[in-house]
């Protein structure tokens, strides 16, 4: 009997089940960041900067309201480099109309000699 069980054994040769494969390991890719959370800055522009100004020395020689200078006072702002530290997104937050947020882009874009 054990003989049968042992030449059995050897006849038939036992199959496993391929071990399972993983799949490759994720790769993290950054993530696309809407315009509206990004830097108020392009990276071309932070690789420009111009010229270091006070807050008043920039908002008039970029030409923009008393009323956008003021608010940007009153949240801190002193200097034109601080702007490059700022995200849309929390000008926003701090009551920037579309208009003032547009200006102020424009007045970015020409310091960073756009």
């Amino acid at each position: 009997m054990f003989q049968a069980i042992r030449a059995a054994s050897v006849l038939e040769p036992v199959h496993h089940a391929p071990a399972p494969t993983l799949p490759p390991p994720a790769v993290l890719l950054p993530l696309a960041v809407p315009a509206s959370l990004g830097s108020l800055l392009s990276s071309t522009q932070l690789a420009s900067l111009g010229p270091r100004m006070n807050l008043t020395d920039f908002c008039s020689a970029y030409e923009l309201s008393q009323i956008l200078q003021s608010k940007l006072s009153d949240h801190g702002f002193t200097s034109s480099h601080s702007l490059r530290y700022v995200t849309v997104d929390d000008l926003q937050k701090v009551g920037l109309l579309c208009g003032e947020l547009a200006e102020l882009k424009d007045a970015v874009a020409r310091w960073c000699g756009e």
